[in-house]
């Protein structure tokens, strides 16, 4: 059936036509959960925890001489996962976030296979692999400091005595070596001379200290990968590092740091969009400025967060929400959101999914799972208390009627628990058909009512009901 069709019974009956739309790399992903479980290496996503994102390492060591070399099961494995993801990412798929996942399983199968490194971005470093971005780091004298980044090498004793830059008289030559206190001290005045760090993706100004600095500037750069192996397939492939990885000949965009400006207090940020820009953002916890918005007043589009030490996982939370809005905005080309008639849920849908994330103790992130207040609210909301706001009314919805004071709190709800539920609930069954319905509300596309049930193959009837189902099981912390 053609997609000229589907739309058409779609917008008659409001019920997409029964095809495959929902879930096209069903295969891939029945073929993946075939080779994990034949393994004896079961899946890790857990419908209540979600799913777990593997951060890798930007510098991958030669192996050890004398080291054991990798079982003939695990090359085996790591090679129909390469396989796979090959296929996801070929002619007529496209899949890159399944491709991304098949990489990511078989890297950890096979740490130091040359292909999987290679598609995943690395390449070779004295002996080993590196991101192209620590090569170059490498190359100008930098180390990686456990606690502080990538640093000059002459940096390093100073900071293992606890000192750190004073005034800087140019580049990464300081005046003079501070105790870290007194160099933090130095900061304290955002305006004046905060710190300025530089990652791969982002350009932090802030005047927190040092050291939380560059843990979140790191949080940052998770956030970054988990966004594109999440969203990428949302994007123009030339703004998608995995499709630019896996498809020769796609030209990126130039190259841009995101900005990031990182308030010590609440009082400053407060302060700061009150002078700069006459508005009170005393109830907010983060705002990622969008392009549009920002040209309006003659600044570069950044995002904007304040410390709160007294709740960091609600701070971790917030910018999770706020930064991967800056990322579609500022990676997706032009938005034309105001050509879509309604379907404005989204938006927020995928900002408060993101604050499902959470830092394991290894190192490892947790996305997309039942957990949190504001899923716990949902629940109590829509199964226990009976308020779901139907889905045909809910996607139906622009800005100002999904906002209105007296249900904005049950459509923020009931909106991340759809989109958690669309991302992760049935296995990833209805990811990719979620991802193409994200496309084209980006794009302005979206005239048709049923066009989210269409994408995902589940009629709006039939997307409650899983909904309710969905919330009913465990909720997490």
């Amino acid at each position: 059936m053609t997609t000229l069709a589907i739309v058409w019974l779609a917008t008659v009956a409001q019920v997409p036509a029964p095809d495959d739309r929902g879930d096209p790399g069903a295969d891939l992903r029945a073929a993946r959960a075939a080779l994990l479980r034949a393994a004896g290496r079961p899946d890790q996503d857990d419908p209540t925890l979600g799913e777990r994102f593997v951060v890798l390492p930007e510098i991958v060591a030669p192996r050890p001489a004398g080291s054991s070399q990798p079982s003939d099961a695990d090359l085996r494995l790591a090679s129909d996962l390469l396989d796979l993801a090959r296929e996801a990412a070929g002619p007529g798929r496209g899949l890159f976030g399944w491709a991304d996942r098949c990489l990511r399983d078989a890297v950890q199968v096979v740490p130091d296979h040359p292909e999987i490194l290679r598609m995943l971005g690395y390449i070779p470093h004295e002996g080993g692999w590196a991101t192209p971005f620590a090569v170059e780091q490498l190359r100008t004298g930098k180390v990686l400091h456990e606690r502080y980044g990538w640093v000059p090498g002459s940096w390093v004793e100073h900071l293992d005595r606890g000192e750190l830059p004073g005034p800087m008289v140019r580049g990464d030559r300081p005046s003079r070596w501070l105790p870290a206190d007194e160099a933090n001290a130095l900061r304290r005045s955002f305006r004046e001379q905060p710190w300025t760090i530089s990652t791969q993706h982002f350009t932090i100004r802030t005047n927190v200290p040092l050291d939380e600095a560059i843990r979140f500037g790191r949080e940052l750069e998770t956030l970054y990968d988990v966004f594109f192996y999440l969203l990428g397939d949302c994007l123009p492939r030339d703004r998608n590092p995995i499709a630019r990885r896996l498809i020769p000949g796609i030209t990126p965009p130039p190259s841009r740091r995101h900005e990031v400006w990182y308030f010590a207090d609440r009082e400053e940020y407060v302060r700061y969009f009150r002078d700069a820009f006459g508005r009170d953002e005393s109830t907010s916890l983060g705002y990622a400025m969008p392009p549009a918005e920002a040209k309006a007043y003659s600044v570069p589009p950044r995002s904007y967060f304040y410390r709160d030490p007294d709740n960091p996982i609600a701070a971790t939370a917030t910018l999770f929400h706020e930064a991967s809005h800056q990322l579609m905005f500022e990676n997706g080309g032009t938005a034309r959101l105001d050509r879509n008639l309604g379907h404005y849920w989204v938006w927020e849908a995928l900002g408060t999914y993101f604050e499902t994330a959470r830092f394991e103790s290894d190192g490892s992130l947790r996305i997309g799972g039942r957990v949190g207040p504001r899923l716990a609210r949902a629940r109590d909301w829509i199964v226990n208390e009976g308020r779901l706001v139907p889905t045909g009314q809910l996607v139906a919805l622009g800005p100002t009627e999904f906002r209105r004071p007296e249900s904005i709190h049950l459509h923020y709800a009931e909106a991340m628990a759809l989109a958690v539920f669309l991302l992760n609930g049935d296995g990833g069954a209805y990811r990719d058909g979620f991802q193409s319905y994200i496309r084209q509300a980006y794009q302005g596309r979206l005239r048709d009512p049923a066009a989210l049930a269409a994408a995902v193959g589940l009629s709006h009837e039939e997307l409650d009901q899983r909904l309710v189902e969905f919330l009913s099981g465990e909720i997490g912390p």
